[in-house]
C-alpha cells in the first residue's frame, strides 16, 4: 500500500508520493519495497506529471518502464487538454504489444483465476473431512455435492458483482476460446485431490474467467494520477483511474475521473491509497471513529420503538395495545428527528470548522506551500504507521514532491537520491 497527495489552486499543482510500493502477483505473493519511484514527469518539457499508487507493475511490467517508454515515444508532443494526455497514455498501454505481450496478459489471467478459485478451494476444504467414512474411505457422492455447492455459491456471488466498464469487450465466450486450456492447467493443480468431473471443471473455468469481467480491483491493480496543464488549460486539472491490467488488448480500467480548478472552486486537494490520517487532519475526525458514532446511533434509533413498546406495556398495563403503538411511534419519530438534527449539526461543524477553511487556505497558498502541504499529507500516514505497534509499515521511504505550473512546467521540489552504479 502507499500514500499520495495532489494539491492545486489557480497557480499550480503539487504532487507528492512516498517511496513504498507493493508488487502483487497472485500465487507468487505480495512484497513491499520503500525505495521505488512513483512520481514522474510524463513528457519532457510538458507541464504534466504522473503518479502511481498500489501495485507498481502492470501485467508484470514495471510502471516506471512503461512511463519512460511512453515519454521517449512522445518526445516533443503536447495536447490541448490534460485529459488528452491521460487518454493518450492509456491508449499507448493498449496498443504497445511489444512491451506488454500475450505472455504478460496470460500471467494476469492466471493470477486473476487463482484469486477467484482459491475461495472455492477453501470452501471445499472446510467440508472435505466430512466426506470420509470412519474408516477413512471417501464417499464420492458427498464430495460431489460439496464441490457442486461450493461452485454454485461462487457463481451466485459473482452474479451479484457489478460488471466492469470493459466487460462488453471481453465476453465470456471470447475469454473461453483464448484461455480455457490455460485455466484448466491451474484447475488440475489446485483441485487435484477432488477428482473433478468435466462439468465441474467447465463451471470453474467460467468462474475464473468471469472474474476478469467484474469491476473488482484486487492487489494486482494500480492507481494512476495525471495532473497539470494541457495547452488550452489555464488552471490545473487532475485525472485518475484504477487500472487492473490488460487482457486481449483490453484495458481493465475504470473511466477517468477528472477534477479541475475553476474560479468558483479555486482550490482542491485529494489523497490516494492509504489516506485515513490525512483526512483525519483535514476533517477534524478519524473516519473510523465517525463511522462508529453513526453506527451506534443508527442502531439505537432503530431499536428504540420496540423497546419503547415493551417498556410502556410493562409500566402502564392499563393502556390498550393500539395506544402503546401510537405512543411508541410518536416517540420514535421524535428521537429520529433529533438524530437527523445531530447528523446535520455534525456535518455543519465539520464543514465550517475544518473543510471549508482548508479549501480557502489551499486556494490562496503560494506555489511552494502547495508542495509543503502535499508532502505533509503523505507524511502524516507514514509517521502514524512508523510509531504505531498495530500498523504495518506500508507507507514510508523518502517522499518525492513535484510542482507543476504553466510558466515553469514540471519542477522537482524534493526528490530522493538516484543511485547509479560505477562500473570500472
Amino acid at each position: 500500500m502507499t500514500a499520495e497527495a495532489v494539491v492545486m489552486n489557480k497557480s499550480a499543482v503539487a504532487m507528492a508520493a512516498d517511496s513504498a510500493v507493493t508488487i502483487a502477483s497472485g500465487r507468487r505473493g505480495v512484497k513491499t519495497y520503500d525505495t521505488v519511484n512513483k512520481l514522474f514527469e510524463l513528457i519532457e518539457g510538458a507541464p504534466v506529471g504522473i503518479m502511481v499508487y498500489d501495485n507498481s507493475e502492470l501485467c508484470g511490467m514495471p510502471w516506471e518502464t512503461i512511463i519512460k517508454c511512453y515519454r521517449e515515444s512522445r518526445s516533443g508532443k503536447s495536447f490541448d487538454r490534460l485529459e488528452d494526455y491521460a487518454e493518450d497514455f492509456l491508449q499507448f498501454i493498449i496498443q504497445d504489444d511489444s512491451m506488454i505481450t500475450t505472455e504478460n496478459e496470460e500471467f494476469l489471467v492466471l493470477d486473476a483465476a487463482y484469486a477467484a478459485l482459491v475461495g472455492v478451494f477453501d470452501s471445499i476444504m472446510k467440508g472435505f473431512e466430512a466426506c470420509f467414512t470412519k474408516d477413512a474411505k471417501l464417499v464420492k457422492a458427498k464430495l460431489k455435492r460439496l464441490v457442486d455447492s461450493a461452485i454454485e455459491n461462487a457463481i451466485e456471488e459473482a452474479d451479484r458483482g457489478e460488471d466492469g466498464p470493459w466487460s462488453n469487450k471481453l465476453p465470456l465466450a471470447k475469454l473461453r476460446a483464448e484461455y480455457s486450456d490455460t485455466v484448466a492447467i491451474l484447475l488440475d493443480e489446485l483441485f487435484a485431490k477432488f477428482d473433478l468431473n468435466r462439468l465441474q471443471k467447465k463451471r470453474l473455468v467460467d468462474v475464473a474467467l468471469n472474474s476478469l469481467r467484474k469491476n473488482e480491483h484486487g492487489l494486482a491493480s494500480s492507481g494512476l494520477v495525471v495532473a497539470g496543464f494541457g495547452q488550452s488549460d489555464y488552471f490545473p486539472r487532475m485525472c485518475h483511474a484504477e487500472v487492473g491490467g490488460r487482457v486481449m488488448g483490453t484495458l481493465l480500467s475504470d473511466p477517468l475521473q477528472t477534477r479541475q480548478v475553476t474560479l468558483a472552486e479555486p482550490g482542491h486537494l485529494e489523497t490516494f491509497a492509504q489516506d485515513e490520517m490525512a483526512w483525519s487532519f483535514l476533517s477534524g475526525i478519524n473516519g473510523k471513529v465517525r463511522r462508529s458514532i453513526i453506527d451506534y446511533w443508527d442502531k439505537w434509533v432503530a431499536e428504540s420503538s420496540s423497546e419503547a413498546e415493551t417498556s410502556l406495556g410493562e409500566a402502564l398495563p392499563s393502556l390498550s395495545e393500539e395506544d402503546v403503538k401510537t405512543i411508541s411511534t410518536l416517540f420514535h419519530r421524535a428521537i429520529h428527528g433529533r438524530y437527523r438534527d445531530f447528523l446535520k449539526r455534525m456535518q455543519h461543524e465539520q464543514e465550517t470548522q475544518y473543510i471549508e477553511p482548508m479549501w480557502q487556505s489551499v486556494a490562496s497558498l503560494p506555489k511552494g506551500e502547495l508542495g509543503v502541504l502535499a508532502e505533509s499529507l503523505v507524511n502524516l500516514t507514514s509517521l502514524k504507521q512508523r510509531v504505531s505497534i498495530y500498523d504495518a509499515q506500508t507507507v514510508g521511504g523518502e517522499i518525492d514532491v513535484a510542482l507543476i505550473s504553466r510558466g515553469d512546467g514540471f519542477v522537482w521540489l524534493k526528490r530522493k537520491k538516484q543511485y547509479t552504479a560505477q562500473i570500472g
